[in-house]
């Protein structure tokens, strides 16, 4: 966890606790919002903080990474802008809603299962993004949400206008802005003792940490859409920073990392490349079948593995158009998943 800290890009340590400064601040300025009628008595309520403490930081370790390294983990309930974070998670996590996005196992089995490629022509790869929370740009992020929930900024922010002649519109994205900066920034942890700030990123532990993460990911993946598909991407699903994906067997992998890795040098995707046509993949292992006589090779393993064993054969397409690439000749693709 000390290796973890020491990245001075991250985090810095500090000489003296800044929680109760940030939370007279943070209640003054709720204070004025609820006053203004930007945010109700209720919410006032619900986010004012009292008896703020510094956050405490733990690391989880990555079982599934060559020498479990760890993820640190903000435990940030109880501090100064802890429930702003939540109420604001809540108020934008419709933001978030994306077709690659998996909301849940299952959902992504059932997916997985109505697929359908000529299985000589493909292979099945998944990406991660290497420590994305700490790296999300947080500014950039913001400005993301605030043209998503009022358009571009107009020129009331340009001008020499006073705020209070603003129109509605630029005000709401000012205060809005103001509750996503503080929000995010500022939250103080203790661990050996020390008193450390993050200072780039979002607390992984933080109510909007999945949130920013997902936000500023569809912004990538949007931008950079075309040419995937254009050098092989086949079909896409993301779980937070766990990418699966399936592309042509001929595609250039190297090229389709570099794409992904053009486009934020923060953000740095990795890859591990299915063996033996099998891939983890989450907390399920996917096995692709092979495609001449699936439907015999499947229920054979089937009968040697246990009930909890999930298959299927010759479902319904369920892709996207826009990452839909068969031809009139596919075969059907065959699964094991064992969850």
């Amino acid at each position: 966890m000390l290796e973890i800290l020491s990245d001075h890009k991250t985090f810095k340590v500090l000489n003296f606790v800044e929680t109760m400064s940030h939370e007279d601040r943070l209640i003054r300025k709720l204070k004025q919002l609820k006053n203004n009628g930007f945010i109700t008595e209720k919410e006032y309520n619900f986010c004012r903080p009292t008896g703020s403490q510094p956050a405490r930081i733990y690391g989880l370790p990555k079982i599934h990474k060559i020498g479990a390294p760890l993820r640190p983990i903000v435990s940030a309930s109880g501090t100064f802008n802890y429930n702003l974070a939540k109420l604001l998670a809540n108020k934008l996590d419709h933001l978030r809603k994306n077709d690659t996005i998996i909301t849940n196992t299952f959902a992504f089995v059932d997916e997985l299962l109505a697929l359908e490629f000529d299985n000589s022509q493909i292979k099945m790869v998944s990406l991660d993004i290497t420590s994305l929370f700490t790296n999300v740009p947080l500014q950039h992020t913001i400005q993301i949400f605030l043209d998503k929930l009022y358009g571009p900024e107009h020129t009331c922010t340009y001008s020499d206008k006073k705020r209070d002649d603003w129109c509605q519109k630029c005000k709401n994205r000012f205060e809005m802005k103001y509750l996503l900066d503080t929000s995010t920034q500022d939250t103080n942890f203790i661990f050996n003792s020390k008193i450390y700030s993050q200072i780039n990123g979002v607390a992984m532990g933080s109510p909007l940490g999945p949130v920013f993460a997902d936000i500023y990911v569809n912004y990538l993946e949007n931008k950079l859409m075309s040419r995937l598909i254009n050098n092989g991407l086949l079909y896409l699903r993301r779980f937070v920073d766990d990418t699966f994906a399936i592309i042509k067997k001929d595609a250039d992998l190297n090229k389709i990392i570099d794409i992904l890795n053009s486009f934020d040098n923060c953000i740095v995707f990795t890859c591990e490349e299915e063996v033996n046509n099998s891939l983890p993949f989450l907390d399920i292992y996917i096995t692709r079948l092979p495609t001449n006589n699936s439907t015999n090779n499947l229920n054979n393993i089937l009968s040697n593995n246990s009930t909890n064993n999930i298959s299927t054969n010759n479902l319904s397409n369920n892709l996207n158009n826009n990452l839909n690439n068969k031809s009139s000749n596919n075969h059907t693709m065959g699964y094991l998943i064992s969850v």
